[in-house]
């Protein structure tokens, strides 16, 4: 075959082929632009060394990691208030001497979350002997207030706190909450009682979405020595973190007025934050926010969500 021939039957698929492809509908730049990067937001309290709200936030002032993998930080905005949250309260056999301070303290947090803009729904629930819901979703303070004199010491009883949890879990999914936050007392000093596991926990919260944030009452020594209890202390220490809450613990019944204004506080300093994700087939499993500022903690979610 001539060259001038083998020229020419090149040329026609190579011709054929540019036509084809001129045909085709041609795909937006930014279409193939989002394919390379995708963007997240997700909710987080930022606080000071004195675990105060932070007032002001650049976003160079935040890392966001994924896998160990640094993401760029898109903006940062004040975030709304949670939607909804959700007051667990040890009511077994252990919070007898603490009775009315707790009642105090409850009734100052329930008076502050009313101020929210807007206010979120609470739920009142305690957890002696099992989980009891006292009051449903209902942003009246004065509802809410009702249902915390209600709460009395159940003889003999002690905790489910896991359980109380998982329920919480299931119910914030149901009700397909936005912003959900778990609000919990623990007495250190009563048993835990039931089979569910700290894992268990963190499965209700990271489907829910929730953060859980706690107040426990400890005694000399620590808690009980049992599977369920070490399974609980496994939750107020791990699982707290993970979910992107907080555990504060005190000494005595005359600093839950205190531990509970401050919480009440904490939960107003909420900040969206937006990063940059590649989307891939694979979704990252960790996701690690920190402040550039050795003064500031951000307290943020540990699992990535999709």
């Amino acid at each position: 075959m001539s060259s001038a021939r083998l020229r020419r039957v090149l040329f026609l698929p190579a011709a054929a082929l540019a036509v084809f492809w001129a045909l085709l509908p041609q795909a937006p730049a930014a279409a193939f632009d989002g394919l390379a990067q995708a963007q997240r937001s997700m909710t987080v309290a930022v606080l000071d060394r004195n675990d105060a709200p932070v007032t002001s936030l650049d976003p160079d002032a935040i890392v966001v990691r994924e896998d160990g993998v640094a993401r760029e930080v898109v903006r940062i905005s004040p975030a709304p208030p949670p939607t909804e949250i959700v007051l667990l309260v040890d009511d077994s056999q252990a919070t007898s001497p603490a009775l009315r301070e707790l009642r105090e303290a409850l009734n100052t947090f329930a008076n502050e979350v009313a101020d929210y803009t807007p206010p979120p729904a609470v739920r009142l629930a305690t957890f002696g002997d099992r989980p009891t819901t006292l009051v449903d979703f209902n942003p009246s303070f004065s509802a809410i207030s009702r249902g915390i004199e209600r709460i009395a010491p159940r003889p003999g009883s002690g905790a489910t706190f896991i359980e109380a949890v998982v329920d919480t879990g299931r119910a914030l999914r149901a009700r397909k909450a936005q912003r959900p936050v778990i609000v919990a007392f623990v007495a250190e000093a009563g048993p835990e009682f039931g089979t569910l596991r700290h894992t268990d926990a963190a499965k209700a919260l990271q489907e829910s979405g929730a953060s859980l944030w706690t107040v426990v009452l400890t005694r000399a020594g620590g808690g009980g020595d049992s599977d369920a209890d070490r399974e609980r202390q496994m939750v107020l220490g791990d699982v707290t973190t993970q979910s992107g809450g907080k555990n504060r613990t005190i000494l005595s019944p005359q600093n839950l007025s205190a531990a509970f204004t401050t919480l009440a506080g904490q939960l107003t300093s909420r900040w969206e934050i937006t990063h940059g994700r590649p989307d891939t087939l694979v979704p990252p499993k960790s996701r690690e926010i920190s402040a550039r500022d050795n003064n500031v903690r951000v307290v943020s979610p540990r699992w990535a969500r999709p």
